[in-house]
């Protein structure tokens, strides 16, 4: 194994350096998008892997798309820049490095790393994870060969669980300052290798307070909200495009069912129209749908639509079915059923801007019992309730936020999707 590059004779930033160099056990990277995070985070398990032969490291993430799309390239990166010959195993999800070993792994069905023992980890955006998954990835650190330390990386999501591990806890308890540290505050302007065009792409396409989270690594306290939209960054003057491919997502339901027509938008989605209607039944609401979007790509929905209902005696899935003669995709995988990691996964993509909703859906319209735009920035925590629990369910933002759900996890997450045609 060559000797290791000093992170001095490459190009790192002066925050960047302080979060490799640290000897704390535990270090949080809190910063904005693009802010070097990941960079720096895979520099140090490197540098670890360098250190510590006689142990394995462990990468984590909230889902595999995450550590797939993102930290396992960033990591690729790091080793061309740093001049190291490496093989990644795709199937076991296995780096090997001159024989030494990372383990990648995802933190949406945690419990599968009980058991595993390793020497060092990095957390890439765990804001999107729980304190449940972090606890475990700790327990993981017990090899006798390696150094016990953990690395977060990450963008804040409001001020939950992460911000009391390494805000409020240190404030209460001083004498963790010995082993648990936080570099917050970085902004997406503080990474010299990004272009002016970008920097001033985002700064004309966000502001307020999720400026302050996205771009300034704030954790900043959204009121309980449980997903960061913001009006300036996700609303968008956006109609239905026939000329676009479009697809449906539906929570079933007699008093207050939700219907969401979404296209492609930018890098992600937008919702462009919805059915929000009390007291309807699927028949009379699949009807409607047909005759307006008549041609979705498939339609996406929850398992429980598929029992049957007291007045056809036939399930919602099968009555879409034969209305529409098009696939139904739900999942059973109780991974992407779990409120709280799909909300997390939802949550994940509103924060990257992947989700937008058309200005045409920001206000109540005639007949509709909420607007899809009071809907997704009204779904809240319980008063006093960390972050980190589900929901509450006040039987009127919370299906159209189910609805978007579904849509959300059976077409960017699930590959067990049950496919009814």
């Amino acid at each position: 194994m060559p000797e290791t590059s000093s992170p001095r004779a490459i190009a790192y930033s002066d925050v960047q350096l302080q979060f490799l160099l640290s000897p704390l056990p535990e270090l949080a990277f809190v910063g904005g998008i693009r802010s070097g995070k990941t960079w720096a985070g895979c520099s140090w398990i490197l540098m670890m892997l360098q250190r510590y032969p006689g142990c394995t490291g462990l990468v984590c993430a909230n889902t595999y798309p995450q550590l797939r799309d993102s930290t396992l390239p960033t990591m690729l990166s790091v080793l061309d820049k740093w001049g190291w010959k490496y093989r990644y195993h795709r199937t076991d999800k296995e780096l090997s490095v001159y024989g030494r070993r990372i383990l990648f792994r995802s933190l949406d069905a945690y419990d599968t790393i009980r058991g595993q023992e390793h020497g060092y980890a990095l957390i890439d955006e765990a804001s999107y994870s729980s304190l449940d998954a972090l606890q475990v990835v700790r327990g993981r650190l017990s090899s006798p060969n390696g150094p016990c330390r953990l690395r977060i990386t990450t963008t804040a999501r409001g001020r939950g669980w992460l911000y009391d591990q390494f805000v409020t806890e240190l404030q209460e308890h001083p004498e963790l300052r010995a082993r648990r540290g936080l570099i917050s505050g970085v902004t997406t302007q503080q990474n010299r290798f990004l272009s002016q065009a970008y920097l001033d792409l985002v700064a004309s396409g966000y502001s307020g307070d999720y400026a302050r989270q996205e771009l300034g690594g704030e954790f900043v306290a959204f009121s309980g909200r449980v997903f960061p939209f913001a009006e300036d960054a996700h609303l968008v003057p956006v109609s239905f495009d026939p000329a676009l491919p479009y697809w449906h997502s539906v929570d079933f339901g007699r008093r207050r069912p939700a219907w969401l027509v979404i296209q492609p938008y930018a890098e992600g989605d937008v919702v462009v129209d919805a059915y929000l209607r009390e007291d309807v039944l699927t028949e009379e609401m699949g009807a409607e749908m047909k005759r307006r979007y008549p041609d979705p790509v498939f339609i996406t929905c929850d398992p429980a639509g598929d029992a049957s209902n007291s007045h056809t005696y036939d399930s919602d899935v099968k009555t879409l079915k034969k209305i529409f003669q098009k696939p139904v995709k739900y999942t059973h995988d109780p991974r992407l059923r779990a409120i709280e990691s799909s909300v997390a996964m939802v949550a994940s993509r509103v924060a990257q801007g992947k989700i937008a909703v058309s200005k045409d859906l920001a206000k109540r319209r005639p007949g509709e019992y909420v607007s899809v735009w009071g809907a997704l920035t009204g779904y809240a925590y319980p008063e006093g309730s960390p972050s980190d629990s589900r929901p509450a369910k006040d039987g009127l933002t919370d299906h159209v936020c189910d609805a978007l759900r579904y849509y959300i996890t059976n077409k960017y997450y699930s590959r067990t999707a049950v496919d009814v045609l």
